[in-house]
């Protein structure tokens, strides 16, 4: 990924107070991102919602479908890679 778009992509997280962005103590250049708690909190939401979501659908497609489709998208992403 490039800098500019990854550090595009990490401001909206650093002002809701989810990251934070420092420079690192051995090299200014690198920079060293952690999770607060906030944003600990914040994914463990999103992963309960998500995990939610994946079980509505699983239960509407049928599981052995589901692991199917989930296959074949895996090899047509390993095409890609």
């Amino acid at each position: 990924m490039e800098r500019t778009t990854l550090s595009r992509n990490l401001k909206p997280l650093v002002k809701q107070g989810y990251i934070n962005i420092a420079a690192a103590k051995t090299d200014g250049r690198v920079k060293e991102i952690s999770i607060t708690s906030t944003g600990r909190a914040k994914y463990k939401q999103a992963l309960k919602l998500w995990r939610h979501a994946q079980q509505r659908i699983i239960n509407a497609y049928g599981e052995t479908p589901w692991r199917t489709l989930e296959r074949s998208l895996r090899a047509l992403r390993s095409i890609n890679a």
